[in-house]
């Protein structure tokens, strides 16, 4: 998991899991744990439409689609909380 400030003042989330760690909801407790380590931030995701896996990472993470692009940002007023 790593963030990136960007110019526009948010911050672009990345995350990898391994192979060995996909189901195990590692992915979400880590985006979780960020949003309730520095809740004052924007976060942004960049997320590739093909890529399944990410986009119901995110979307379970609080984060909407922004427009009609590929980015999506965490809800205004989520924590990060377990389900």
């Amino acid at each position: 998991l790593r963030t990136s400030a960007r110019a526009d003042g948010t911050h672009e989330v990345s995350i990898l899991v391994s192979k060995a760690a996909r189901g195990s909801r590692l992915g979400k407790a880590a985006l979780d744990a960020l949003a309730r380590l520095v809740p004052e931030r924007r976060l942004v995701a960049y997320v590739k439409p093909e890529n399944a896996a990410s986009l119901n990472l995110f979307a379970r993470a609080g984060y909407e689609k922004v427009g009609n692009s590929d980015w999506y940002q965490r809800s205004t007023g989520q924590r990060g909380q377990s389900s």
